[in-house]
């Protein structure tokens, strides 16, 4: 095998792919990298996979013999972002794969390529089609609500429902949920795992997805994806994205969102974040609690720590039509919502001091609906 290409052209295709590398595994040959080298198409094709999410990458280089080979990733990686920008020159010699540039030159072991997963075909027959800039918006106003460190819990994916008119995504921790739903053209609709239903519905677990929000980057590129039972194949531009899907049941997020809440605060959202930026410096770090008191056209925002103090501070002259009412928020979350809103105004609408929050743009864009529930914390009596 023998290929040059520039490195930047290089490194346009492949930063992203260490992502997927699992940095331990009990299959050494997945710390690899797969790459095969297509003479008669001048083609460059790397493979890396840590079983759940498989990431394909074909790009051009001049290519003057065909061969495939496996390579450690990281230290590939860190090579070829070390080489000043010049053309690079990679030949398998043997057991080698050597690395010229310029006056630099590396040789690294290569491992038996052969052990390498065989990744399944992707024909993209049956798959459907959407606005990359849609799907990517969809992820950014969800997975904030994705539960961390929690691998095998339903709550740790994004649910995406698919129709021929509209998408929607939604994610929980069980402390807050995310929820959009566009109204979105999809191109050749068919629903393969029930085609009674005119609605897919799947949860998606957040590596793939991950990966496809650092690739995509122009509004007008199509998104395809092809959906099976236990499994979706994506394809964006040169890259193909294998993700399984989880199987666990997504619960029925509508019926925890209530049909209507009395009470409805409008707020300057920057005034707002500023305020909860400030008063969390001293919030207990175990509760992250501050309170919220709604009385006449004053909102009071504080908290109290036995030990650092406390701090109060008051928006006075705000758009609030309501009873009074006191409430606790835990602020990292309410700030990330808060992050999440598209106006410049945010509008949140509460009931009780038990009840959940809803918070929503002052306005949605035509087509759009996006909203969170924010669950509040105990008020000590």
């Amino acid at each position: 095998m023998k290929f040059f290409i520039d490195k930047g052209d290089l490194l346009h295709n492949i930063q992203h792919l260490a992502n997927v590398v699992p940095s331990k595994n009990t299959m050494p040959i997945l710390t690899n990298y797969l790459i095969e080298a297509i003479e008669v198409d001048n083609l460059i094709k790397i493979i890396t996979t840590d079983l759940k999410i498989t990431v394909v990458v074909t790009f051009n280089a001049t290519v003057m013999e065909s061969g495939t080979i496996a390579v450690a990733a990281k230290d590939l990686n860190e090579i070829i972002s070390a080489l000043p920008d010049s053309q690079i020159t990679f030949t398998k010699d043997d057991e080698l794969l050597r690395i010229h540039c310029e006056n630099i030159d590396f040789n690294l072991n290569l491992s038996d390529y052969s052990n390498f997963p065989l990744i399944p075909e992707a024909l993209f027959e049956n798959s459907i089609q959407f606005k990359a800039s849609e799907f990517d918006k969809m992820i950014n106003k969800t997975i904030v609500a994705v539960q961390k460190d929690q691998h095998n819990s339903i709550f740790s994916g994004i649910l995406w429902e698919i129709s021929g008119s509209k998408q929607a995504m939604v994610a929980t921790d069980s402390k807050k949920i995310a929820h959009i739903a566009i109204d979105s053209e999809t191109k050749d609709f068919v629903n393969p795992i029930d085609e009674n239903d005119d609605t897919i519905r799947i949860v998606l677990p957040t590596g793939g997805i991950s990966f496809l929000q650092k690739i995509i980057c122009e509004e007008s590129d199509i998104l395809q994806a092809d959906i099976s039972k236990n499994k979706v194949i994506f394809k964006y531009r040169n890259f193909i994205v294998f993700s399984h899907l989880m199987t666990t049941k997504f619960p029925d997020y509508n019926k925890v969102f209530p049909e209507s809440l009395p009470k409805e605060l409008l707020l300057d959202k920057s005034q707002l974040k500023a305020a909860v930026k400030r008063i969390s410096l001293v919030a207990p770090i175990d509760s992250f609690k501050i309170m919220f008191s709604l009385k006449g056209n004053t909102l009071e925002l504080a908290t109290s720590n036995d030990e650092k103090g406390g701090a109060k501070e008051f928006i006075k002259d705000i758009n609030y039509s309501g009873e009074d009412i006191s409430i606790a928020f835990n602020f990292k979350f309410l700030s990330i919502i808060l992050d999440c809103i598209d106006t410049d105004n945010v509008r949140i609408c509460l009931g009780e001091s038990k009840n959940p929050a809803l918070i929503y743009n002052e306005k949605d864009p035509e087509g759009t609906l996006l909203r969170y529930l924010l669950m509040p914390l105990r008020v000590a009596r």
